[in-house]
Order: C-alpha cells, then sequence, then structure tokens
C-alpha cells in the first residue's frame, strides 16, 4: 500500500516550487538543523510556557529576533530541507512570501491532524486516576 504525499504549488519571488510533504526521514534531519541552533536560543525557547492561552508573544517576538540574528544560515538550511526550495532562493523572500510558503508547509504537512493525532496518542499513555 503506497501513501500518496500532499503537495501543493506556490509561487516565491517570480518562481514556481512545488512543496511536498515531508518524509519522516527528512522530518528526522529537520530535528538535527534545529538541535544546532545555538544553545542561547534554545534555551530561550525552553523558558517560554507554550500551554494554550499563556502564551506571551513578547516573548516569542524576542525569541524569533535572536534567532533571526543568531541563527540566519541554520533557519535558511531547515526551511529549505523542509520545502526544497534553494537557500538561495530563500533569502530574497519578502515577508509576506515567508509566511505564506510556511502555511504551504503547516498545510502539506497536515500539521493540524497531527496535532490531533499526538493529542488522542498522549491520552493513551495517561496513567488511570486512583480512586
Amino acid at each position: 500500500m503506497s501513501l500518496i504525499m500532499k503537495t501543493e504549488n506556490i509561487e516565491l519571488n517570480g518562481k514556481q516550487f512545488e512543496i511536498k510533504a515531508m518524509e519522516f526521514r527528512k522530518l528526522l534531519k529537520v530535528v538535527g538543523f534545529i538541535k544546532g541552533f545555538p544553545e542561547k536560543v534554545q534555551s530561550k525557547i525552553a523558558g517560554i510556557d507554550i500551554k494554550k492561552g499563556a502564551i506571551d508573544n513578547t516573548k516569542i517576538l524576542g525569541v524569533f529576533a535572536e534567532l533571526l540574528e543568531d541563527s540566519e544560515s541554520e533557519i535558511f538550511d531547515v526551511l529549505s530541507l523542509a520545502s526544497g526550495v534553494p537557500v538561495e532562493d530563500l533569502g530574497g523572500l519578502s515577508i509576506a512570501e515567508t509566511t505564506r510558503l510556511l502555511r504551504v508547509l503547516f498545510e502539506v504537512n497536515e500539521v493540524e491532524e497531527i496535532k490531533k493525532e499526538f493529542g488522542e496518542l498522549a491520552e493513551m499513555f495517561k496513567q488511570p486516576k486512583n480512586k
């Protein structure tokens, strides 16, 4: 049985790209790149409370600014690996085009479905409460 992975075509900076859902192997490579981000930024990300409704937008903006400043090449490497768009094309994208690319990446990789499935999986592993 073969699965057909989602794809979507997108125009970025006047060029056409086909964005495909990531294979699990590629996801592992992306995670490897992210692990290589500077420790300073990793510690800031770890300090953000991501519980529903508790996200501090000011902290997130600060972390995002540090990521941009300290990890430019790593960010382009991760985004290129995840999307298939060459690094040299990513550097010239506008903020709107970059945002559109991220949206397409989330859509073809069915992030909402993944969140749902992980939530259900987490429920399966919860310890039964003592009565």
